[in-house]
């Protein structure tokens, strides 16, 4: 999608002001301009990227998470590494 020069920016301005995720606040002014059916799917859009954004925090932010990722991460390259060797 191509947006005018400087819209991307001032609606990244206008998220980080309200609290909101880019995606977040371009699906609330969608929501504005669709109505009511809209903001019903648009809330819990938004209710689900924040519970994401807070899983993803606290996933950066706990040791024992990072390093049972590590293992699971390891686990997968070693998966693929032995299927392209076939």
């Amino acid at each position: 999608m191509r947006l005018p020069e400087g819209l991307p920016q001032r609606l990244a301005d206008e998220a980080e002001e309200a609290g909101r995720s880019l995606n977040s606040e371009i699906l609330w002014r969608l929501g504005h301009t669709f109505g009511e059916e809209w903001e019903e799917f648009v809330g819990g859009a938004e209710e689900r990227e924040k519970q994401r954004q807070e899983l993803l925090e606290e996933m950066r932010l706990r040791p024992e998470i990072q390093a049972s990722l590590t293992k699971i991460l390891a686990r997968f390259k070693e998966q693929k590494k032995k299927k392209e060797g076939r």
